[in-house]
């Protein structure tokens, strides 16, 4: 099953995460997409370290630059 990864888009249709991609350098840019595209594929089955559970929200979340 694949997965579609949205970023959310203010009134104005910027994107935050789009801009912050842009800014990383090129190397953490590729992992942070990497990361992205694994995410796409595997969902939330992704796994540790890749996905954690943050326990307050009880809502996972993604992005490892480690």
């Amino acid at each position: 099953m694949k997965y579609e990864v949205l970023f959310f888009e203010d009134d104005d249709g910027c994107c935050p995460v789009e801009e912050f991609l842009k800014s990383l350098p090129c190397k953490h840019r590729s992992k942070a997409l990497r990361e992205i595209e694994m995410l796409e594929e595997f969902g939330w089955d992704l796994g540790a370290p890749h996905v954690k559970m943050i326990k307050a929200l009880n809502t996972k979340v993604s992005m490892s630059f480690a």
